[in-house]
């Protein structure tokens, strides 16, 4: 794809380790550390962004991750072309957003009904894959057509998902 020749060119390698769930965060802490960069090992982003969410509600919480997620793309779609480590920046902030997104698998449960909520909690979990595959697979088609900074530009996109669960969600 575009993103992988994009990296080649710039001398980024890509190499993918397989690891089990339950090891992650410490694998991820040993990686940072290894880059010289320090992270607690455990769940604390998470955490903390539960913690925000019983603060300010779920609702929120969730219009939050959306919004950071959304505008940062917006800003990615508008970046100078080479200025790598801005857009390394940016995506951060969109891997700090996307961490919250586990706040909709928490409203999905609030209000799901008791007999449907594990089809409900499955179904957004799958969604969330589903939307994985569905974007590499746009990516391939329309990269071509409207380029990185397009893709961005769609990536901005649920902004308006956000704002509707503004107006029609309950808290």
């Amino acid at each position: 794809s575009g993103w992988f020749t994009a990296l080649d060119a710039a001398g980024v390698m890509l190499r993918v380790e397989p690891v089990e769930r339950r090891e992650l965060p410490a694998w991820l802490a040993r990686r940072l550390a290894a880059q010289g960069q320090r992270v607690a090992d455990g769940d604390e982003g998470p955490q903390s962004l539960a913690f925000f969410a019983d603060r300010v509600g779920r609702k929120k919480a969730f219009v939050g991750t959306i919004l950071v997620c959304s505008l940062a793309s917006v800003v990615l779609a508008f970046t100078p072309s080479g200025d790598w480590v801005f857009v390394a920046l940016m995506r951060a902030i969109i891997g700090f957003g996307a961490a919250g997104f586990f706040i909709f698998v928490m409203i999905v449960q609030e209000f799901a009904p008791a007999a449907n909520r594990g089809f409900a909690s499955s179904f957004v979990s799958m969604a969330a894959a589903g939307g994985l595959l569905v974007g590499a697979l746009a990516s391939s088609f329309l990269m071509p057509i409207i380029g990185w900074r397009g893709m961005f530009a769609i990536g901005a996109l649920p902004i308006f998902v956000g704002i509707a669960v503004i107006y029609f969600m309950p808290e």
